[in-house]
């Protein structure tokens, strides 16, 4: 989910670019899993809180009893906003595989006892 434009910034002009890039959060709702994998961490995090600010204004349309109040439209952002905060979960847990260093057999000869 990159922004026009958005692929020759530096990350800290790309970040404020999305920041204040276009107020469509459709295609983040609808993103899919390998999708949110491929953003950049930074992405992910500018993603949240545009989602965040977004189910403020709807919990504020709901207590006002605004007209144009719509509860598909705030659990759409609620579950996006646990999809990503899954991944950030799941990008923060991932450990480093290490493969764990093979010991050698031990040799022991049956007809022989050790000896100390």
């Amino acid at each position: 989910m990159t922004f026009a434009g958005t692929h020759n910034l530096g990350p800290r002009e790309r970040e404020n670019r999305a920041a204040h890039g276009p107020g469509s959060i459709l295609p983040i709702l609808y993103a899919r899993p390998e999708q949110m994998a491929a953003m950049p961490t930074g992405e992910l995090r500018i993603w949240a809180d545009r989602i965040t600010a977004a189910i403020r204004r709807e919990r504020a349309k709901s207590v006002m009893r605004h007209w144009s109040y719509d509860l598909n439209r705030h659990i759409a952002l609620k579950q996006a906003r646990d999809r990503i905060a899954g991944e950030l979960e799941r990008r923060a847990t991932r450990r480093p595989q290490t493969r764990k260093p093979r010991t050698p057999p031990r040799l022991c000869n049956p007809e022989r006892p050790e000896t100390p």
